[in-house]
């Protein structure tokens, strides 16, 4: 419930400066806009706070804006050192001197006239329109980075879309290698929010060397039991285009799931893309609680030990 003022007891008079910019001028009258006085205090409560003028363009401080702009008197009070009305340099200076405080008028108040000048001087004006030029620029390229990085979902959500489809049929497809892999993935990083990442060839994690690691991915991925989810971030793929997907998917920034925790990728299983090592790779979390997929065909009363292979190139990848 807004609080209920009281009536100002004086007059504030604002005078333009002609000179000043009508923005400038702006600033300055709503500066000094007040909505009367607070009943307990007395001190004047004014429309708006001075963060929320937009003074900063032409000085770092609201009332050498504002001084700029407009000359504010208050009538029926008077300067302590010439005696001459008094022309105000701040809201401060109203509340001191309403408190019965000596208060100095704008013009025995050098600090303020000068700062005041400085505000509409040309070298000030050169430099305000070289901020002002660069704060245009800055918001044009933010603006084009936000276009971009919607047009690339748009991309990325067209190729990798999540769909209705079984899981049956791609178990019963796949590989007892890419079964392995999907498993030791799913072991060596784990499933927050149903999203697996990031995956990490460079520890013993997934596989015992980063051969293997990347050969059990691979697998996995190829067979569709571990599937691009379109939440991956743009930097995730290689791009021909702006918005133009490539070929190359960089594996370490990319976010998978296992088709049974999330609707199947139909276009990610027509042709996967080409893997893209980084130069980087990401040190791979805190593992997980492993929750075995009933779709992999493996007890959740007996775990195989993923992480441990023997691997030849007659025999393949068993446990």
């Amino acid at each position: 419930m807004a609080r209920t003022l009281d009536p100002p007891d004086f007059e504030l008079s604002i005078e333009l400066n002609p000179d000043a910019p009508a923005e400038l001028q702006g600033i300055g009258t709503s500066y000094w806009e007040l909505d009367g006085l607070d009943p307990e205090t007395g001190d004047p409560v004014w429309t708006h706070r001075t963060r929320d003028l937009d003074f900063k363009v032409w000085s770092g401080t609201a009332h050498y804006a504002a001084a700029a702009a407009v000359t504010a008197t208050v009538l029926e009070y008077f300067c302590t050192s010439c005696g001459g009305e008094l022309t105000l340099t701040s809201r401060q200076a109203l509340t001191h001197v309403r408190q019965g405080k000596n208060i100095d008028c704008r013009s025995c108040s050098a600090a303020v006239e000068d700062q005041a000048a400085k505000v509409l001087s040309p070298k000030a004006s050169k430099e305000r329109a070289r901020r002002l030029s660069e704060q245009e620029s800055v918001r044009l390229a933010e603006e084009e980075k936000r276009k971009l990085e919607l047009g690339r979902r748009e991309a990325i959500v067209e190729r990798y879309p999540v769909e209705n489809s079984s899981s049956e049929h791609l178990i019963d497809q796949a590989s007892i290698l890419a079964k392995v892999g999907a498993l030791a993935v799913l072991h060596a990083v784990g499933d927050s929010g149903g999203l697996i990442y990031p995956i990490d060839f460079n520890d013993d994690s997934i596989g015992p060397d980063q051969s293997i690691s990347s050969e059990l991915f691979m697998a996995a991925w190829n067979a569709n039991l571990l599937q691009i989810h379109p939440t991956s971030p743009s930097g995730a793929f290689v791009w021909e285009e702006d918005v133009k997907l490539g070929g190359g998917v960089y594996i370490h920034k990319a976010r998978f799931f296992l088709p049974e925790r999330a609707l199947s990728n139909s276009a990610s299983r027509s042709s996967p893309p080409l893997f893209v090592p980084g130069s980087t790779w990401p040190v791979c979390g805190r593992r997980n609680a492993l929750n075995w997929p009933s779709w992999l065909g493996v007890s959740s009363r007996r775990k195989p030990a993923v992480t441990s292979f023997i691997c030849s190139a007659n025999t393949g990848c068993r446990i």
